[in-house]
């Protein structure tokens, strides 16, 4: 009897099989890739937001003067003197080149949701440099990273997201470390968290 035209249960299983192989292999090769582009291109964000903060915390410092910055622990912060304006514009006492001291600025870690957040306090009257005014407001014993982070009526911004870890130290200069950590996936597998930390130190030029 002559065999009709086809193919078996046997041979498309084994059939089903060999095609099905290495399109599991496939698969497996372009989802590990896709995790590590994940992966690479958080890392990559990452490292660009925690210099863009760093950029920003670095301007204030050095637009300050060393005898006004204040390093706080409860919350981890500094708070210093800047002389510019509301539109971000210095603003100067005379055609020397001396500046009016605007207003108190000050960053503080926020743990409770890893954030860097940073505060202005303007002063009541402007004051030229040298020394720090004696007409601001709360008086300098008081004025604390704390009283910051109870102030409701400030200019207050958000810098920095996922900062776990922000340590503040001043003698001549200011040294400023800051660690950023960020989760990029969560699957059956686990987390993958991405970590940056950025150095940096400023010596305060006004």
């Amino acid at each position: 009897m002559r065999r009709r035209g086809g193919m078996t249960l046997v041979e498309l299983l084994v059939y089903t099989s060999l095609v099905g192989l290495p399109l599991a292999c496939i698969y497996a090769v372009f989802a590990a890739s896709m995790r590590y582009f994940r992966v690479a291109q958080a890392a990559t964000e990452l490292q660009a937001d925690a210099q863009k903060t760093v950029v920003h915390l670095v301007s204030d410092l050095a637009d300050s003067r060393i005898s006004t910055v204040k390093v706080g622990t409860n919350p981890t912060g500094v708070i210093v003197l800047s002389p510019r304006d509301q539109f971000g514009s210095y603003v100067y006492y005379d055609f020397d080149g001396d500046l009016y001291w605007q207003k108190w600025v000050c960053y503080y870690l926020e743990t409770s949701n890893s954030t860097l957040v940073r505060k202005e306090l303007y002063l009541p009257n402007t004051v030229n440099p040298p020394g720090t005014p004696a007409t601001s407001l709360p008086s300098n014993s008081t004025l604390t990273t704390s009283y910051f982070q109870s102030l409701s009526g400030a200019h207050t911004r958000t810098v920095a997201t996922d900062c776990t870890a922000f340590t503040i130290t001043a003698t001549t200069s200011v040294s400023i470390s800051a660690t950023f950590e960020r989760t990029v996936f969560s699957n059956a597998a686990g987390t993958s968290d991405n970590r940056v930390t950025v150095l940096e130190q400023v010596k305060p030029r006004n």
